[in-house]
């Protein structure tokens, strides 16, 4: 993350119409969102701000650096900058997205992921052990990395043993995958 404020100050200027599908998405997943802001901050430098608004209703803003945001808010402005402010036809490789997310957050983060697939996206590579990453992923739009002790990782589109009425999840964290 230390390099994404210049990265979004540069695709933030590429992509402008991608802006308000990110400040909307952002709204309905953080409700106090307002806006990103990137202040001047020193010579040829910007600091990014990320206005919230205050529980009093007089619509004043309360602008926080990156770096005041808890982990979970960061990775929610970091992943949906990815999916709205990438050059067209990214793919994106994502590692465990889902560690500081509430799980309240996760699915409507992989909704829009497979939303964006075919259309502004041109794939996406999630990799997680989290439960509703599994359960959300697996079928058609998932994919199933395995590796028997030292030989070759293979892919199928789902494990070994799969038990009719248990969640894929469910199958893993008990070890009956294979």
């Amino acid at each position: 993350m230390e390099n994404f404020v210049s990265w979004y100050r540069h695709v933030s200027q590429e992509n402008m119409g991608g802006i308000l599908t990110l400040f909307e998405d952002l709204q309905a997943v953080m409700p106090e969102f307002d806006s990103i802001n990137l202040t001047e901050s020193g010579e040829n430098s910007r600091a990014m701000k990320i206005r919230f608004h205050g529980s009093d209703k007089d619509h004043e803003t309360i602008p926080f650096r990156l770096d005041e945001l808890s982990d979970g808010q960061r990775l929610l402005v970091a992943l949906y900058s990815l999916i709205h402010l990438s050059p067209s036809q990214t793919s994106l490789f994502l590692d465990e997205p889902d560690n500081y997310l509430a799980l309240r957050e996760i699915q409507p983060f992989l909704a829009k992921i497979d939303e964006q697939c075919g259309e502004t996206l041109a794939q996406a590579v999630i990799l997680s052990h989290h439960p509703v990453t599994i359960d959300y992923m697996a079928g058609a739009s998932g994919r199933w990395f395995y590796r028997d002790g030292a030989n070759p990782v293979r892919v199928s589109t789902q494990p070994e043993q799969v038990i009719d009425g248990l969640p894929l999840s469910e199958i893993v964290a008990r070890g009956w995958e294979k």
